[in-house]
Parts: C-alpha cells; structure tokens; sequence
C-alpha cells in the first residue's frame, strides 16, 4: 500500500477507518470488500453483508481491537452465502 500526501494523525477517525478495513482485508473469516467501515468520533459503524452470524459477530470484534475504537455499531445483514457477482456496491 502507497500512502501519498500527509499520513492521518494516529487514533484520528480517518486513522481508525484505516486500520479496521487493513484488519478486515487480512482476515480470512470475514469479508474486507464486503464490509463499509464508517467512523465517528471513535465509534466505528459497520454496515454490508456477512455470510452468517458468527461472521458478522467476528467482524465486530476484530473492529473492537483497533486502538482508538470506542464503539462498535455493527449494522451488517446476515444472508447466508452471498454470491460476490450478485453484489450491488454503492460507493
């Protein structure tokens, strides 16, 4: 990963947003592309669609162990498999 112009200050909002995606994207058992990642004052909101339950339970506490989150608010929707050529992906 390039980074170009001014790193964001450590434990900033943009910094935490930062860090959950990288936690979310290394791991196996969740899914990074699928999961939006919105932070505010320290409360990260989680927001897509996750596999199963405990998918969905697993990407709150990875978000949970970034340093700087205060709060985790996981709006994910469970809906078993999903077929990534199904998605629709609003940015």
């Amino acid at each position: 990963i390039t980074v170009h112009g001014e790193l964001p200050a450590k434990n900033s909002d943009v910094w935490i947003s930062m860090k959950v995606k990288a936690a979310l994207l290394y791991r196996r058992n969740v899914s990074g592309t699928r999961t939006r990642v919105y932070v505010k004052d320290g409360v990260v909101t989680l927001t897509g669609v996750a596999a199963n339950q405990p998918q969905k339970d697993q990407t709150t506490v990875y978000a949970k162990n970034i340093i700087g989150v205060k709060g985790v608010q996981n709006e994910i929707v469970v809906r078993g498999y999903v077929d990534p050529n199904q998605l629709e992906v609003k940015l």
